[in-house]
């Protein structure tokens, strides 16, 4: 008994001490971007990093007040909400027809839907880039809606039809007997029962495409450059250098919406990732 209890003790701090390193690893980076953003430039430059100094608003008042990056902003909200939008409501109506209709081949071809989002984005984008100048998409909300659709869609399908899987049949049953129609069932019972899961692929998709860099820096252009590709404007740029304070105010904005979601959502959030893992 002695020893099983050692051993649980000794495993419980094993564990213990690989959730601070993992903390350490994700916070660290952030909370030095916080300070930085806060810092005067001879803070910032200084050998050995302060963690108490005195904190100024310039670099922030640059980034807000000093240039079009709250234009860029507001791109990069309005593209990840409306390429969530169209990924939710395409995405929960494709996971429910695979989990509930008899199509032909149906693991194979849900299979295949998720296969299209291993596709790294640089084996296509040259395709896409030929594709998009021919059809006047670049640099367009609708281009870049429609590539971020494109690549987060398959993974919501899956997602959803997992979740539409753990829903009891019986439910839906007991609708189209009292005279539901299947969509009036999708709508009213099934969608309703699954709103973790569906909260949960919205956060997800909504975090990719605020976060996205490589179609955002390929497909667009001044019009529409979300704020993930116009932080390089704070890189160095002739004489002027790296502006770090701007870069590290600017990257905490771009941060914010996903935190925020998380922070007010989390309990959806959580109960989404867990939907259906309990089975009887």
């Amino acid at each position: 008994m002695a020893v099983a209890h050692t051993k649980r003790r000794l495993n419980s701090v094993i564990f213990a001490v690989f959730l601070i390193m993992l903390l350490a690893y994700t916070a660290l980076p952030i909370l030095f971007a916080s300070q930085t953003s806060f810092k005067t430039l001879n803070d910032i430059f200084v050998k050995i990093p302060l963690f108490w100094f005195q904190p100024t608003l310039e670099h922030w008042q640059g980034v807000v007040t000093g240039g079009d990056f709250l234009t860029f902003y507001k791109n990069s909200l309005l593209i990840a909400t409306v390429t969530d939008l169209v990924v939710l409501t395409a995405g929960s109506m494709a996971g429910y027809a695979l989990a509930r209709f008899r199509v032909r081949k149906k693991e194979d071809l849900a299979f295949w839907i998720l296969s299209q989002s291993m596709m790294p984005p640089v084996a296509v984008i040259l395709p896409l880039y030929v594709l998009y100048s021919s059809a006047h998409l670049l640099d367009t909300y609708t281009g870049i809606v429609l590539a971020y659709t494109a690549f987060n869609l398959p993974f919501a399908v899956w997602l959803m039809r997992s979740f539409f899987e753990d829903v009891p049949i019986a439910l839906e049953e007991a609708a189209l007997v009292d005279g539901s129609t299947r969509l009036g069932v999708f709508f009213r019972i099934s969608l309703p029962i699954v709103k973790p899961g569906l909260i949960a692929c919205g956060v997800y998709t909504f975090v990719m495409c605020i976060n996205e860099f490589f179609f955002a820096f390929m497909l667009t252009g001044p019009t529409v450059r979300p704020a993930s590709v116009a932080i390089i404007n704070f890189l160095p740029q002739g004489v002027r250098g790296t502006l770090y304070g701007e870069a590290a105010a600017a990257a905490i904005l771009v941060m914010l919406p996903a935190v925020l979601l998380f922070f007010f959502l989390q309990r959806y959030f959580v109960a989404g990732m867990t939907f259906g893992t309990v089975k009887e």
